[in-house]
């Protein structure tokens, strides 16, 4: 935390990755709570199970439930490469008609 230089570059790369996922989700017509940190919690209009398989097939891993909201899910934000992973298996999952 004293190496102010390394928190600010890591802040960037972390903002710019989590609005590339946002970019994906507005694509796709998902609404979201206004992220502010490393995650971005996002309105499915589908059940968790169904959303946690389909990702979990791809091989992106999504985080816990969190009922009562059981048509929201949470996803961190990772290495680029994760990221480019998952928002290709959020546009597919979503994909508008």
């Amino acid at each position: 935390m004293k190496d102010q230089d390394y928190v600010a570059a890591a802040r960037a790369k972390i903002v710019g990755e989590r609005d590339q996922l946002l970019t994906a989700m507005k694509d796709v017509g998902l609404s979201y709570a206004e992220p502010q940190t490393n995650f971005v919690f996002f309105r499915t209009g589908r059940s968790y199970a169904e959303v946690a398989a389909r990702f979990r097939a791809a091989e992106v891993a999504i985080a816990r439930p969190f009922p009562p909201l059981t048509d929201w899910v949470r996803i961190s934000i990772g290495l680029p490469e994760e990221n480019a992973l998952a928002r290709a298996t959020l546009r597919t999952v979503f994909a508008r008609g």
